[in-house]
């Protein structure tokens, strides 16, 4: 390790060496061609292939055997040089590292992508259905990153059937681990599958996601609540009559445990509850069952009161829980019902990035004028529960 500041060094000044840029104190006649020529060569042999690492995991994954480094750059084929070693089988450890590192690499929306050229889709998806929980969850967070706003990966998923396999993922059972984390990662890539699109979305509705969503609100772990509570606040923005739909599937009754919930790791949760509820109060029918709770009114009187007590960086820390209680107290606080919003629509075509300067927004739910004045409207989607 202590090799590393003098390759950042190195690094820093190959950028200014390749960019055109230099030192104040940079002279070119202090330095040999013969040495600058023998550097370049050293750079170029440590620079990443990702396209080939990437194939190099996938072959390591579905073999079960590690995958045989390339030859170095340049380097001459010899009758002297050493045979290559025997195969060597993956460890369980060896995989789990494989993903992680495959991790790191599809972060970048264009390797995501690429993946796909290298035939690494087929690769995730036998992984999620493997037996090893600790690879079946990295495999999701993988997947999640490969989608995440990514909509050619997403439809590519779609129809390799990625669905089934992590809804199986959220129906894992067992309070402590490996049952968290494969409900977590499992979440994590569901809302990847459904953001900015709207054929994933659906797919989720009419496979049970709402009754999941309102089932993992109650989750032990706060991970899991959390994201469970923030994937239904999406959903709901999508699709307004899910609102009144998840309340009456019981999703009050876990949210009002977590309001309660005064502990520091239940920060996040409590923040994800209130927006939520928060925005379900927008819904004319959901308001008027929020503004009747005396459970939800208690709950928040004892929320501001704790608010009222905290200081500075305390205060700072729970601001976003402050204000969102704020904003649902006004929001009940009101004598009339809220109009019922028009459900938003921010799905992306598949093609909005290729071609086109500026991103493409689909319309799904977009009222025309016939509809705003009372009409019937043109088109209605049939989800989970028919027709809104």
């Amino acid at each position: 390790m202590g090799t590393l500041p003098q390759w950042k060094g190195l690094f820093d000044w190959s950028i200014k060496y390749q960019d055109g840029t230099k030192p104040s104190n940079w002279d070119p006649s202090e330095y040999d061609p013969e040495k600058m020529k023998w550097l370049e060569g050293v750079l170029k042999h440590y620079m990443q292939d990702f396209g080939a690492r990437m194939k190099e995991i996938k072959a390591s994954l579905d073999t079960g055997v590690r995958a045989e480094q390339p030859p170095a750059a340049g380097a001459a084929a010899s009758e002297s040089a050493p045979p290559p070693p025997p195969a060597q089988r993956l460890s369980l450890e060896d995989k789990e590292l494989l993903l992680e590192e495959l991790l790191d690499i599809v972060s970048s929306i264009d390797f995501a992508r690429d993946l796909h050229k290298v035939g690494g889709l087929p690769t995730l998806l036998d992984l999620l259905d493997c037996d090893q929980p600790s690879l079946r969850w990295r495999a999701a967070e993988v997947v999640a990153t490969c989608m995440a706003n990514n909509p050619p990966v997403q439809q590519w998923f779609m129809q390799g059937g990625v669905l089934p396999r992590l809804l199986r993922l959220l129906d894992e059972e067992g309070a402590g681990e490996p049952g968290a984390s494969l409900r977590t990662k499992g979440l994590l890539a569901v809302s990847a599958l459904v953001r900015h699109n709207r054929p994933g979305l659906e797919a989720v509705r009419l496979a049970g996601g709402l009754p999941r969503l309102v089932r993992l609100a109650a989750d032990p772990d706060r991970r899991v609540s959390r994201k469970a509570l923030s994937l239904t606040q999406y959903v709901v923005t999508q699709h307004w009559p899910d609102a009144k739909a998840v309340v009456d599937m019981g999703l009050l009754p876990p949210v009002l445990v977590l309001l309660g919930d005064a502990s520091e790791e239940a920060g996040d949760a409590r923040t994800a509850a209130l927006e939520l509820l928060r925005e379900l109060a927008r819904s004319p029918d959901v308001w008027g069952v929020l503004k009747e709770s005396n459970e939800l009114r208690s709950a928040l009187h004892v929320l501001e009161a704790a608010h009222s007590r905290l200081a500075g960086d305390d205060a700072e820390a729970a601001q976003e829980e402050v204000e969102a209680r704020a904003a649902l107290s006004q929001a009940l606080s009101s004598a009339q019902p809220p109009a019922m919003p028009a459900s938003e629509s921010d799905h992306l075509d598949v093609g909005y990035d290729q071609g086109h300067a500026e991103p493409v927004t689909l319309p799904v739910h977009q009222q025309g004028p016939a509809a705003q004045q009372g009409a019937a409207p043109q088109q209605a989607p049939v989800g989970l529960l028919g027709p809104p």
